[in-house]
């Protein structure tokens, strides 16, 4: 099985920080061949959405090179907004992703860039 690589976000590093630390006890739990980023930089959801165009691709650009250079192929997030951002605004091509939420009909998954 490949490795799970968890992004915790900025909502779940700095502001909900049980649901990352619940989420990690899940998976560790379930025994899962889980990687942590050793250096999360956000995912730029806030800029993407508030018209910062140039600052955004950067942070994207920046985090799609780290995700190549380290062979994530899976990657989980709690953060409702890094999934967005993932989802919608990165060329994550044959990166599976998930969201992992408490509540069932707000978890999601896509595969490769607008899935």
């Amino acid at each position: 099985m490949e490795e799970l690589w968890f992004f915790r976000g900025c909502m779940s590093t700095f502001r909900e920080r049980e649901m990352a630390e619940a989420t990690l006890e899940i998976l560790r739990r379930l025994h899962l061949p889980l990687r942590l980023f050793g250096r999360e930089l956000c995912c730029g959801s806030v800029l993407f959405r508030t018209g910062q165009e140039r600052e955004a691709e950067e942070v994207r650009r920046r985090n799609e090179e780290e995700f190549r250079r380290l062979g994530v192929r899976r990657l989980l997030t709690v953060c409702p907004g890094c999934y967005s951002t993932f989802r919608k605004d990165y060329s994550l091509d044959g990166v599976e992703g998930w969201r992992c939420s408490t509540s069932p009909s707000s978890s999601g998954s896509w595969s490769g860039r607008g899935g």
